[in-house]
């Protein structure tokens, strides 16, 4: 099991300097939560069993509450 969550958080990590290299930093919370729920495949489920869940909105909000700066 540790095994399994050094892997994930180590795709993780990359992922975060992937971004960071492509210039497209997290403006805040909700981008965080969105790359993480990417990564994990949530968001695949998620997607395939509801049309709409409001994921955007929800993101863009979290951004605004909780910014990064």
């Amino acid at each position: 099991m540790a095994l399994d969550q050094a892997l994930a958080l180590d795709q993780a990590l990359g992922q975060v300097i992937k971004m960071k290299k492509e210039k497209k930093i997290p403006k805040g919370v909700g981008d965080s939560i969105a790359k993480f729920l990417e990564i994990t495949g949530v968001q695949k489920v998620v997607k395939s069993t509801v049309k709409d869940c409001g994921c955007k909105k929800r993101q863009e909000k979290l951004n605004k509450l909780f910014p990064y700066k």
